[in-house]
């Protein structure tokens, strides 16, 4: 019996806790998607292999953008304050700033 839906899906969703290393401060609460571990590791071994033109890596950077996008709608209109991350360390995330009001 398989465990482990995540291909199955197509896709993964992770949500963490950023700590900011030299101060140890809380950096913030960030929301990705990223599409399945063979295609992530198509894109991977192509750009490794200095392929970036390869459609793996095309394609794995689509399904990023559309999620990053699909997730800040969905999160904004369920009260959420978000923002796409910054820096090269986030790539297609949302960062979430607040929760929604809960009155």
């Amino acid at each position: 019996m398989r465990n482990d839906y995540s291909s199955f899906v197509g896709a993964d969703i992770m949500l963490h806790f950023d700590i900011i290393p030299r101060t140890g401060e809380l950096g913030g609460v960030y929301v990705s998607w990223s599409a399945t571990d063979e295609i992530d590791l198509a894109a991977a071994l192509a750009v490794e292999a200095f392929r970036p033109a390869d459609p793996m890596v095309k394609y794995s950077g689509a399904i990023g953008r559309a999620m990053c996008d699909a997730m800040l709608a969905i999160l904004a209109s369920a009260g959420f304050a978000v923002k796409e991350a910054e820096g090269e360390y986030h790539p297609v995330t949302v960062k979430v700033l607040s929760g929604p009001d809960a009155s």
